[in-house]
């Protein structure tokens, strides 16, 4: 991800619902795959949208708005 803010809030969106949804394995796996995929330098946007989407469905909705919205930094400063 190339926000670090988004970055920050994503995976803390991510642990909170894998800590509530414990009992379920569905978002215990996706937040863990998940989490893996942030920690990469730079995703690519075929892996931003789909852990985004994947987050909305199984995870914490708030975590894969933020990284659905993630953008380059030079992106957003032209706009």
């Amino acid at each position: 991800m190339y926000n670090k803010e988004y970055k920050k809030i994503a995976k803390v969106f991510i642990i909170i619902s894998m800590v509530l949804k414990a009992i379920l394995i569905i978002p215990l796996v996706m937040g863990i795959i998940t989490l893996k995929q942030i920690e990469k330098k730079y995703m690519t946007e075929e892996d931003k949208t789909l852990m985004g989407i994947l987050n909305i469905l199984f995870g914490s909705t708030i975590a894969g708005i933020f990284i659905l919205v993630d953008k380059p930094i030079k992106d957003l400063s032209e706009s």
